[in-house]
């Protein structure tokens, strides 16, 4: 049998989980520069917001694939993050997009792929 603390918890996570998740949301986009990969998840933000305001029914239905949506887009990101931080990636895009070195650096900052120096072994 579920205990009283077992029961009241869980419906306290099911009841605030919500906010938890889309104050995550908030906290990465505001963390830092802005950029395009940060205002995707400001969307992810405002569409679990408003759809849990409108009706509960509509949100758990939206809930699986706006998840999904956002673990694919985590997973892109992240793999477009880290590609960037070789010199060979930045150095292709660049040949590839035949720009020149100042107006390369702000369109990839802009979009949030930033190179970033720092020293593996003192950030452990």
């Amino acid at each position: 049998a579920r205990s009283k603390v077992y029961s009241s918890l869980e419906q306290l996570l099911h009841t605030y989980w919500v906010l938890v998740v889309v104050g995550a949301f908030l906290l990465v986009f505001l963390s830092g520069n802005p950029s395009l990969l940060k205002t995707v998840y400001l969307i992810f933000f405002f569409v679990f917001l408003v759809t849990y305001q409108m009706t509960s029914r509509f949100w758990y239905c939206l809930t699986v694939p706006v998840w999904w949506c956002l673990v694919i887009y985590a997973i892109a990101d992240l793999i477009l993050v880290y590609t960037y931080q070789f010199d060979i990636v930045s150095d292709a895009w660049r040949r590839h997009y035949n720009g020149t070195e100042p107006s390369f650096d702000d369109l990839f900052d802009s979009i949030g792929l930033i190179k970033f120096e720092v020293d593996t072994f003192s950030s452990l």
